[in-house]
């Protein structure tokens, strides 16, 4: 009788063992000593941007054991890995640093991980180059493209000394609107910094619909718009920079433009510049 019982008990060990490998997701395996997987240092972790990447991840198990697994985060934009393989590919498309963390594991579930950081860096031969042609209004508004023509300011003077010469947008007493645009090439291999000077000014205090506009390309965010709330009390030109990335590899217009109520809206701008790195 009590052999009977005994066998009964054996089978529910057995059942239960195989129940918790396949909920697991583990094939069965001889158990193995723990040891430590060595992950060598990507042997120099920049890169250029735009520039394709193809690392190999090299990680050696205890005892010859497998890699089973690979998997890797916080990777540049633009860059992936295989998780059976552990190669590392494709284009990066932002610059910048990235921490990446890299985890491995055998095949008798040693782990190992580390981290490193990635830097994307300009692969720009231009660097430092400047696109906007007349960035002053020197020579008037030669360089840029008026729909419809706006008033560019006459040199003014103090005396016999010259004081500065900007261009200047009206909108003056009806729903107007006027812009100033010149078109660039920035190359795919390059990212944009767009700079200039600006002032807005509100006669008879304008409407609160009246904007100033500034553009770069055909992207859905505009760099800038301001209204209202951004009139200079002092006439002063304040200086505004902005990241224009998304004009890499592309031909598009940099535009500046108001949009006019009933009431008047001035906005004079100068020193445009767009360069490059």
């Amino acid at each position: 009788m009590s052999r009977r019982a005994s066998r009964v008990r054996i089978l529910a060990v057995t059942l239960a063992s195989t129940l918790t490998m396949t909920v697991l997701g583990v094939a069965a395996s001889p158990a193995h000593a723990t040891g430590v997987i060595s992950i060598s240092p990507i042997s120099d972790p920049h890169t250029h941007l735009l520039e394709p990447v193809s690392v190999q991840i090299q990680a050696t198990a205890p005892l010859g054991d497998r890699i089973t697994n690979y998997t890797v985060t916080g990777l540049p934009a633009g860059l992936t890995a295989n998780a059976g393989t552990g190669l590392i590919t494709g284009t990066p498309s932002y610059l910048g640093r990235s921490t990446v963390t890299i985890i491995v594991i055998d095949s008798y579930r040693n782990i190992s991980a580390t981290t490193i950081d990635w830097t994307i860096e300009p692969n720009c031969a231009q660097a430092g180059q400047q696109l906007i042609k007349n960035p002053g209004f020197e020579t008037g508004d030669h360089g840029f493209d008026i729909v419809p023509p706006p008033w560019i300011s006459p040199t003014r003077t103090n005396g016999d000394v010259e004081v500065e010469q900007y261009a200047e947008l009206l909108s003056w007493l009806g729903p107007f609107s006027v812009s100033m645009y010149q078109v660039v090439t920035v190359p795919s291999a390059c990212h944009a910094s767009l700079s200039f000077s600006g002032r807005l000014q509100f006669p008879f205090n304008g409407y609160p619909s009246s904007t100033f506009v500034v553009s770069a390309g055909l992207h859905d965010g505009l760099t800038q718009t301001m209204a209202n709330a951004n009139a200079i009390d002092d006439f002063s030109f304040h200086r505004y920079t902005f990241a224009v990335n998304w004009l890499s590899g592309t031909t598009a217009p940099i535009q500046f433009s108001i949009h006019g109520t009933d009431g008047g809206f001035v906005a004079d701008f100068d020193d445009v510049t767009l360069t490059l790195y």
